[in-house]
């Protein structure tokens, strides 16, 4: 009797580890199934985004090459002397206005929202709002159009405006989520004379 009800509890442990074997073979497999599903996708938005950021830096790079945008930013350069009176001189210029006009025009259909002209000594000559014009460019800001001086168009990553810009319900608010896409503007010599950074659509 005991040989009798030995083999179905043998049996019975056979089934039950070859079950967890089959099941542990099973969950791996899926695993690696997922593991290669998630690196495909991942893959794929590396290389749109590589795509897109490239895009962006041509844009950029194809609006500062406006030689009427060049000379419009000699004269505004001219009036970058620092202090209240040289804040006052910049926000104020008929150029500033003239500015303004050709580069909305040029930018809102390629869909930014708004840029800076920012001179190497970080100040910003030109942006479409007043708030910022005369005042030094800082932290993150400062060391992205930095290295555009050093190294040509890039993106950059997002960071929160200080600017009061547009939130998803078009409301107007600080801290908006936000990227620039910036490229060195050259004078006629090839010489950088400042940085044009287009703010990307959040």
């Amino acid at each position: 009797k005991n040989q009798i009800w030995i083999w179905p509890i043998l049996a019975a442990i056979l089934l039950a580890v070859t079950g967890l074997l089959v099941a542990n073979a099973v969950d791996q497999a899926m695993s690696r199934q997922r593991e290669s599903e998630l690196n495909t996708i991942l893959n794929a938005d590396v290389e749109a985004l590589k795509i897109w950021m490239s895009d962006q830096q041509q844009k950029v790079e194809l609006v500062a090459r406006d030689e009427k945008l060049q000379e419009l930013i000699a004269e505004l350069l001219a009036l970058n002397t620092g202090g209240m009176e040289g804040e006052r001189a910049l926000i104020y210029s008929k150029t500033q206005s003239d500015i303004r006009s050709r580069l909305l025009q040029k930018i809102t259909p390629l869909g930014y929202i708004g840029y800076f002209i920012v001179a190497e000594n970080d100040v910003t000559i030109a942006c479409e709002q007043d708030t910022p014009i005369g005042k030094s460019m800082t932290a993150y800001r400062k060391e992205f159009l930095d290295r555009v001086i050093e190294k040509g168009p890039s993106v950059s990553k997002p960071y929160r405006s200080p600017l009061l810009l547009k939130d998803e319900a078009g409301e107007y608010r600080a801290n908006v989520p936000t990227m620039l896409a910036a490229a060195p503007l050259k004078n006629q010599n090839g010489t950088t004379q400042a940085v044009l950074a287009l703010r990307i659509r959040p």
